[in-house]
C-alpha cells in the first residue's frame, strides 16, 4: 500500500472512531441529561482515605482521586440540599477494585454494589434523593477513581464493565425473569426448606408468618444468592407457620416471592419457652450472671453469624480520649479483632479536639470498661456503617456534643451489642438539653440492648430518626433497667423489636411507643409507677405490639385521642409476632429483681 493510501485509510479510520465516540457522546449526554455531580446545589466532595477528593466531580477522566489504603475506602459526592436522581456512573483509573458498594449517607441505605468497576460502569439505582452519596471500595493498591457522575435522566442505561449490581441494575444482568420454588419439610421444633432457582437473582430473603397472608410477616434470614436451603428454628411444634423466599431478579433488580409453604413442626424442640429462669442470658433472680450467662450474646445480635466484637484479638488499654482515638486509628484497614479497654475518665478536654469516638467503617471491635472507670463524661460513642461491634461495661453521661447521643447506631451497621452499661442525662434541665441514651437509624440489622441501666433522661431510646427512615430493623430489649426517665423506652418507627424482662420505674409520659408500622413483641416486663406504658403516638400510622406476661404496678392510663392510640388499661396484642430466635424468659416480678442486681456497669468486670 502507498503511503498517501495508508494516510487516506488512517484518516478515514480515525473519522469513523471519532463520529462513533461523538455519538455515543450524544446519546449518554441526551439519555441522562446534565451531570448534578457538577451542577448540583453546592456541589462537592470529600472522602475517608482519599487525596484530592475533588477530582472525582472535575469532569476530567484522566485525573483521578488515590486510595491511601485498600480496605473500606470512601469518596463522596455532595450537595448543599438534596438532589434526585436515578443513575450513577463510576470511573475508575486502572482496573483494581475488586467490590465496591453505592451509599446514601443520608440514610445508610445501601443503593448499588458490586465488582470492578474499570474505566466506566453505568448503575442504574433507581429513584434516590439524598445530600450525599458514597462510593465505598476494596481491591489492591493502587485504588483509583476518576470521576462519580450522578444523573437524574432517562434509565435505559447499560454499563460497560462486567460485574453485577446487586441494587442497580446493569447490562451484565442475563435477560428474562427468574423464578423461585419453595419446598420444606418439618422436624422438632424447626422447618427445613429448600428452593430451586430457574434464571439468575442476586439476593435471598426468608420470610415467615403464622398465616397465608403475607402482611406483616417477619423476614428470618438475608442469604447469598447461590444458598439454596435453611432451617427456621425455635418453631413451636404443632403450630402451622407458612414461609416464602423473597429474590431479587439480576435482570432488573425488582423483588418477588416464590410460592407460599406451610410447615407444622412436630416432635420435641423449639418454641419460646416461659420459665422462671433461662440458660445462656437469663440466669437466676437475685443473683449474679456466670460468665458463662453473661457472655452468650441473647436476641436479635445472637443472629447472622453472631457478635463477638474484638475476642480473639489483641488489647489495648486507655485512659484518656487521645489514646482512644489513636487505638480506633487502627482499626483503619483492619478486620483483626481489637479489644479496647477504657481504665479512665474521657472527656472532650482530654479529648484532643475529637467531639466522639467514630467506630466507623470498621468490623470485630470491642469497647470495654475496666472494673468501675471506664466512664465517658460529656462525650459519646458514634457506630456507623461498622459490623460486629461490642460496647459493654462503661459509664456515659451529658453528652451534648457531636451527635449528641450516649450510643448512637447509624448506616447499614450489623450485629452490634451494647450490654451491662450505665447511660444517663438529667431531667434537671429542659427536654432539649440533651437527647437520646442509646438510639439508632438507617439500616442497621441485628441489634441487642441489654443489662443496662438507663436513667434521668427525657429523651431515652430512639430508633428511627423520623417517618420517612423507613428500614426493616431489628432490635432486641432484655434485662434493662429503665428509672426516671421521660418517654421513648423504645420509640421504635418501622422493622422489628424484642422487648422482654425489662424493669421500668417512674416514667412520666409514655413507655414502649410503636410507630409506623413496627412490630414489637412484648414479654414479661414490670412496669411501676409508668404513665401510659405500651403507647403509638404522633405518627401518620400507627405501630403494633404482641403483649404476654406483663406486670403492670401502679400505672397510669390516660387517652390524648389526636395524638395515637394507648394499649390500656386492658392490654391486648394488635398483631401476632414471634421474633426469629430461641429466648428463655422470668416471669415478670423474677425480671424485676435480677435486673436490680445484674443491670448496669460493675458486674460483669470479671469476665470481660
Amino acid at each position: 500500500m502507498r503511503v498517501s493510501q495508508l494516510k487516506n485509510s488512517l484518516f478515514t479510520g480515525i473519522a469513523v472512531v471519532s463520529l462513533q465516540l461523538f455519538c455515543v457522546s450524544a446519546l449518554h449526554a441526551q439519555s441522562l441529561g446534565a451531570n448534578l455531580a457538577l451542577t448540583g446545589p453546592g456541589a462537592g466532595a470529600d472522602g475517608s482515605g482519599f487525596s484530592n477528593t475533588k477530582l472525582v466531580r472535575d469532569g476530567d477522566t484522566g485525573t483521578y482521586t488515590q486510595a491511601s489504603g485498600t480496605s473500606n475506602q470512601r469518596v463522596s459526592v455532595k450537595w448543599s440540599s438534596a438532589v434526585n436522581f436515578n443513575t450513577v456512573v463510576l470511573r475508575e483509573s486502572g482496573n483494581n477494585v475488586s467490590s465496591w458498594q453505592l451509599v446514601d449517607n443520608d440514610t445508610g441505605a445501601q443503593l448499588a454494589s458490586g465488582t470492578t468497576i474499570g474505566s466506566a460502569r453505568t448503575v442504574n439505582v433507581g429513584n434516590a434523593s439524598t445530600k450525599k452519596i458514597n462510593l465505598i471500595v476494596n481491591g489492591s493498591s493502587p485504588l483509583r477513581i476518576a470521576e462519580i457522575e450522578v444523573y437524574s435522566g432517562g434509565s435505559n442505561v447499560s454499563s460497560s464493565s462486567s460485574s453485577s449490581s446487586t441494587a442497580g441494575s446493569s447490562s451484565s444482568a442475563a435477560a428474562g425473569n427468574a423464578s423461585v420454588n419453595l419446598s420444606g419439610s418439618a422436624a422438632g421444633g424447626s422447618a427445613n426448606l429448600s428452593w430451586s432457582v430457574s434464571g439468575n437473582i442476586n439476593a435471598i430473603e426468608v420470610y415467615q408468618d403464622t398465616d397465608s397472608n403475607p402482611a406483616g410477616r417477619v423476614r428470618i434470614a438475608s442469604l447469598g444468592a447461590g444458598e439454596r436451603n435453611y432451617t427456621a428454628t425455635g418453631l413451636n411444634s404443632g403450630t402451622p407457620y407458612w414461609f416464602w423466599v423473597k429474590y431479587r431478579n439480576s435482570s432488573n433488580n425488582t423483588w418477588s416471592d416464590s410460592n407460599a409453604i406451610s410447615v407444622t413442626p412436630t416432635g420435641s424442640g423449639g418454641g419460646n419457652s416461659s420459665s422462671s429462669s433461662s440458660t445462656g442470658g437469663g440466669g437466676t433472680p437475685g443473683n449474679l450472671l456466670s460468665c458463662q450467662q453473661a457472655n452468650t450474646v441473647q436476641g436479635f445480635a445472637s443472629l447472622g453469624g453472631g457478635t463477638t466484637g474484638g475476642a480473639g484479638g489483641n488489647s489495648i488499654t486507655v485512659s484518656n480520649g487521645t489514646q482512644l482515638v489513636a487505638a480506633l486509628a487502627t482499626k483503619k484497614n483492619n478486620t483483626s479483632p481489637l479489644r479496647i479497654y477504657v481504665n479512665g475518665t474521657i472527656t472532650e478536654g482530654n479529648s484532643g479536639g475529637a467531639k466522639q469516638f467514630d467506630i466507623k467503617d470498621m468490623e470485630n471491635v470491642s469497647i470495654l470498661g475496666v472494673g468501675n472507670n471506664g466512664v465517658f463524661d460529656g462525650i459519646g460513642l458514634n457506630i456507623v456503617r461498622a459490623n460486629n461491634v461490642i460496647v459493654r461495661n462503661v459509664k456515659i453521661r451529658y453528652n451534648r456534643i457531636g451527635q449528641k447521643d450516649g450510643i448512637s447506631i447509624d448506616g447499614t451497621s450489623r450485629n452490634v451489642w451494647i450490654d451491662h452499661n450505665e447511660i444517663h442525662n438529667s431531667l434537671d434541665v429542659h427536654k432539649d438539653y440533651y437527647d437520646e441514651l442509646v438510639s439508632g437509624k438507617g439500616n442497621i440489622d441485628n441489634i441487642t440492648i441489654s443489662y443496662n441501666y438507663l436513667h434521668s433522661s427525657w429523651k431515652t431510646s430512639l430508633w428511627g430518626s423520623s417517618d420517612s427512615n423507613n428500614f426493616d430493623r431489628r432490635v432486641t430489649f432484655h434485662h434493662n433497667y429503665f428509672e426516671n426517665v421521660n418517654s421513648r423506652l423504645p420509640l421504635f418507627r418501622f422493622g422489628q423489636a424484642h422487648v422482654y424482662n425489662n424493669y421500668y420505674k417512674n416514667v412520666l409520659d409514655t413507655g414502649i411507643n410503636s410507630r409506623m408500622g413496627a412490630r414489637i413483641r412484648i414479654d414479661n416486663n414490670y412496669f411501676e409507677n409508668v404513665k401510659n406504658p405500651i403507647v403509638s403516638f404522633y405518627s401518620s400510622q400507627i405501630g403494633y405490639w404482641h403483649t404476654a406476661g406483663n406486670v403492670f404496678q401502679s400505672v397510669t392510663w390516660q387517652e390524648y385521642p389526636s395524638d395515637g392510640i394507648i394499649a390500656g388499661p386492658n392490654v391486648g396484642s394488635t398483631v401476632n409476632y414471634n421474633p426469629p430466635y430461641n429466648y428463655s424468659l422470668m416471669s415478670a416480678n423474677d425480671a424485676r429483681a435480677h435486673v436490680l442486681v445484674n443491670a448496669g456497669v460493675g458486674k460483669v468486670s470479671n469476665c470481660l
